[in-house]
């Protein structure tokens, strides 16, 4: 029997973007740089909102709230994100024991995501999908 695994979901590229929570679903550029698909912090991650219809299929593992991007000192909005409340989270020990069948998705340390096989299927199928996985904790390595 083949083992299922989960998957690291990261940013295709790099960005040294900061934001601070300062409200809510309002976040502040702290340190500008380049807006990615995917931004994580310690409290928080923000996925674009062209992923909004795949991971609606998540409802129970998962709540979704509208984002906005606040950057005072270029004067600029965003409200393509949403925050994603993942409810799952996995360790170093649970990760080759929790479910990774279907469409599954966990957080490890508050800001790293990991989905299954198949929702990693569904997230490539987004048209202009920017992101990147890497098989367990390979990345980490």
């Amino acid at each position: 029997m083949q083992k299922i695994q989960l998957w690291n979901l990261t940013s295709r590229s790099v960005s040294d973007l900061m934001l601070w929570r300062t409200e809510g679903h309002v976040f502040r550029v702290m340190k500008h740089d380049k807006l990615t698909d995917v931004l994580t912090n310690y409290d928080y991650v923000l996925l674009h909102q062209k992923y909004r219809a795949v991971l609606t299929e998540l409802d129970d593992q998962l709540a979704i709230y509208p984002a906005t991007i606040v950057d005072t000192v270029r004067n600029t909005l965003s409200s393509e994100y949403i925050e994603v409340a993942i409810k799952n989270s996995i360790s170093f020990e649970t990760i080759s024991t929790v479910p990774a069948d279907g469409l599954r998705i966990y957080v490890f340390e508050k800001n790293h995501v990991f989905v299954s096989a198949g929702l990693k299927q569904k997230i490539r199928q987004v048209e202009n999908a920017k992101l990147a996985f890497s098989l367990g904790f390979s990345h980490f390595a």
